[in-house]
């Protein structure tokens, strides 16, 4: 009898034992936060940049005036006619500045970061929405040094402070620490940061009033080398967790949409006036870039695939900009 009451009280104990076991409570879930609202069509121009393009405006046309009145009153064939009727430095540098800022603009207006996860897939979103406004800030401090001394003092001024402020912006929370909040909050602020600068270049391009002849092989390039520049910056180096590599994916595929975007209004203004080969050449980049952010649309799988997966576009990319390099060479 003490034997199996013995024999009871074990099979009592492993029972428990067992069934604490299996309602032993799962690891807790992360938190998670969505990204704020937000609009860049509501984002205005800052008021210096307004200011600033409101006076190169009429700069440009009191200048349209004083050349129309001296042509008037002297020969086009006179020596001082002649003078006259030249093109100005600062005129000679303005398609090719318009075409880059045409790109800049395009791809930092397109940015977001729309989205809902836990906080290593919001610091991650950062990471890869500020590497594109630093690439703006470089194309940007690169159009200052190239054609600065060419500029008008007004054109210059209002570049400057686009530039500055989008640096400024980008570098806000670098070596900071938070928590969900503080990375979500981090976030909207730089892709409010993006969308300023690009309604400030927007707003600046409107005043502008010489316009590039799109089908000149200076403009052309330079908007590839800008297109170019951007696809070769794209990266996925980094460690974390799945909605880490998730968010990477999707992040990248932007970007490569960026590039497929920005090639394709390339071709709508510029295409008719190339010759074929180029045509072809560009038509292939595109395609292959297109096929690159797509391949693994609506896939699904683990840590590893994701992995891959980032891979993959972020190769697409970078031969897509070694393809327009290429391209570059033989205009």
């Amino acid at each position: 009898m003490r034997r199996f009451s013995m024999f009871l009280i074990l099979a009592f104990v492993l029972s428990v034992t067992v069934g604490w076991a299996a309602e032993a409570p799962k690891p807790e879930a992360k938190p998670k936060a969505a990204s704020k609202d937000g609009s860049v069509e509501k984002v205005v121009a800052n008021a210096k940049v307004k200011q600033l393009s409101r006076q190169y405006r009429d700069y440009q046309q009191q200048k349209a005036k004083v050349l129309d009145t001296f042509r008037n009153i002297y020969s086009a064939n006179d020596a001082q006619g002649a003078a006259g009727a030249s093109i100005q430095p600062e005129d000679a540098c303005l398609p090719v500045v318009i075409a880059k800022l045409q790109v800049v603009q395009m791809w930092l207006a397109r940015q977001n970061d729309k989205g809902y996860g836990d906080l290593e897939y919001w610091t991650r979103t950062r990471a890869l929405m500020n590497n594109q406004g630093n690439m703006a800030v470089s194309e940007l401090n690169a159009m200052l040094l190239a054609n600065g001394a060419e500029m008008n003092g007004l054109l210059r001024a209002a570049l400057k402070n686009i530039h500055d402020n989008l640096r400024t912006a980008m570098a806000k929370y670098d070596g900071g620490y938070g928590d969900l909040n503080y990375w979500t909050a981090a976030c909207t602020y730089s892709r409010d940061a993006i969308w300023a600068a690009a309604s400030n270049l927007n707003e600046l391009l409107a005043a502008i009033a010489v316009q590039p002849h799109a089908n000149t092989p200076p403009v052309i390039k330079a908007k590839l080398e800008t297109i170019s520049h951007f696809l070769n910056g794209q990266t996925d180096k980094g460690y974390g967790d799945l909605e880490y590599w998730t968010r990477t994916y999707s992040q990248l595929g932007m970007q490569a949409s960026n590039g497929t975007e920005a090639l394709n209004r390339l071709m709508q203004e510029s295409g008719s006036t190339m010759n074929g080969l180029l045509q072809t050449a560009i038509k292939n980049v595109i395609t292959n870039l297109n096929a690159a952010a797509k391949k693994y649309d609506g896939g699904y799988g683990t840590i590893d695939y994701w992995i891959t997966a980032c891979g993959f576009v972020r190769d697409g990319m970078h031969s897509a900009s070694k393809n327009i390099n290429e391209i570059l060479g033989s205009i």
